[in-house]
């Protein structure tokens, strides 16, 4: 593949974790997904489209890169997110 001019392209799972930005809001792991804690994820990650996935949940097998998909547990707190 390509490199761009100053340093070698970063690895496909950074890559895949930044075209949502799923790496800028990681901090939020473990807190409740409240209505403004959802706002705040939403506004800065800036993800075309968020999904919250809730456990048993079916989803779509459809790949967005630019879509947020926010795993959350049964007490409605996240646990971790991911591009796709």
């Amino acid at each position: 593949g390509c490199v761009a001019a100053g340093g070698p392209a970063p690895s496909p799972d950074k890559q895949a974790r930044d075209s949502c930005g799923a790496s800028l809001v990681r901090d939020y792991a473990g807190e409740i997904a409240t209505d403004d804690v959802r706002d705040e994820i939403e506004d800065e990650a800036g993800a075309e489209t968020t999904r919250w996935i809730t456990p048993g949940m079916a989803v779509t097998m459809d790949y967005r890169e630019d879509r947020l998909n926010v795993e959350l547990d049964n007490r409605n707190r996240i646990k971790g997110f991911t591009c796709g």
